[in-house]
């Protein structure tokens, strides 16, 4: 058994057992009540079969496979990240092997190289008690005496301090943030398309959800070097672009589902458990879905914004009065790519011996990286001459 102090603790995740750090990697806690704490941990593979005894672990770390366990509490109507990740991955595959010229991949690649890969997933259950989900936990019943609990090191941690988007901190980075775009969505008017149903609970149950992937990184947030940043944005732009080849839409990108694999150089998307496939309207398509501040404008209005006025059967509805339905679309996961580009040049101090004119005008519209949402008006906002300058 691990020491009580010690920096690592044994889960067993789909019959395998896994050293995890103590420490994580990132730690998103939850924003709301009702949040999804997720964390992320730096994990090693130590035995592919949890049933044999402890001693038959694998004891040097660098000959066990190094993997990353994200730790999550999941809606419990949600469909498991894995289940949808499969199916994304099966679908862009498929396309692989039958016209591998769609996908436009550079030559010796891989689609698979441009995603975070789960390897693993499971439920987490606790002995004689059942699922661990907060159904138990809200009915107020009780954990079976000697449940382990196990404390995080939640100040320091191996990369940057995570906790962005909680509520005394001006820039919201994720889905359960509150103040992103915050002057935006009190100035605008949402226009939900589909009504809740009434028998819906405003507070949904979520269950203790674990996956394993084999790539590890650093978020691009953690990222100091541009060059590195934007080398990764481009990955993920062939990874949006290879899964609206495949039909299906990623919904929900933000600096911290994209995952900078420094080993091979590359930028990595993860987190795709809001991917829908673009023409399923059961999916769910029509909530507002994404994290605030890099969502697109249609998204957080409501509505369309941007049509071709030639387009007939647009006219004709909007000759009718009908309400056209708002769809997310590639082209919103293309400007969630831009805000966060925006986001990355904000967040930035670049050092160098420039004292042109034009360089105080750029560190005028790009200073004061906290402030965020004010520059970006500014930045849009600016005379046309000006942004030329600065562009």
């Amino acid at each position: 058994m691990i020491p009580k102090d010690a920096d690592f603790f044994l889960i067993i995740i789909d019959r395998k057992r896994y050293q995890v750090r103590k420490t994580p990697i990132a730690d998103h806690r939850a924003r709301a009540l009702h949040g999804s704490a997720c964390r992320v941990y730096e994990a090693w593979l130590v035995n592919h079969d949890a049933t044999r005894p402890k001693d038959t672990d694998i004891t040097d770390l660098e000959k066990a496979k190094r993997v990353a366990i994200k730790e999550v509490w999941r809606d419990e109507h949600r469909e498991p990240e894995r289940k949808i990740y499969d199916r994304v991955m099966k679908a862009i595959k498929d396309i692989e092997k039958r016209s591998p010229a769609e996908l436009k991949l550079p030559s010796g690649e891989k689609a698979e190289n441009y995603f975070v890969n789960i390897s693993s997933d499971e439920e987490v259950t606790i002995l004689n008690y059942g699922p661990d989900d907060t159904a138990r936990i809200m009915a107020g019943r009780e954990l079976p005496e000697g449940t382990c609990w196990i404390k995080t090191d939640l100040i320091v941690q191996t990369g940057t301090n995570d906790r962005s988007g909680a509520l005394d901190c001006p820039s919201a980075q994720n889905s359960e943030a509150v103040l992103g775009r915050k002057k935006l969505l009190q100035t605008a008017t949402i226009k939900p398309v589909v009504p809740i149903s009434p028998i819906s609970p405003e507070i949904h149950h979520r269950v203790h959800y674990r996956t394993v992937t084999d790539n590890i990184g650093e978020p691009l947030h953690h990222i100091e070097r541009l060059d590195v940043a934007f080398k990764a944005l481009a990955d993920v732009v062939q990874a949006c672009k290879m899964m609206c080849v495949a039909g299906f839409n990623r919904r929900d990108l933000s600096p911290g589902n994209i995952i900078v694999d420094k080993k091979e150089g590359r930028g990595r998307l993860s987190d795709l458990e809001f991917a829908k496939e673009h023409m399923r309207d059961e999916d769910g398509h029509h909530a507002r879905t994404g994290t605030p501040d890099f969502m697109a404008i249609e998204l957080i209005i409501g509505e369309y914004q941007f049509r071709d006025l030639e387009d007939i059967s647009v006219l004709t509805i909007s000759s009718q009065n009908r309400i056209i339905p708002l769809r997310h679309n590639a082209g919103h996961d293309l400007e969630s790519i831009l805000w966060i580009a925006i986001f990355l040049l904000y967040n930035s101090l670049v050092i160098d011996d420039d004292t042109s004119g034009e360089r105080s005008v750029r560190d005028a519209l790009f200073a004061q990286a906290c402030q965020q949402r004010t520059h970006r008006e500014q930045l849009f906002d600016a005379d046309p001459l000006r942004r030329a300058t600065v562009f």
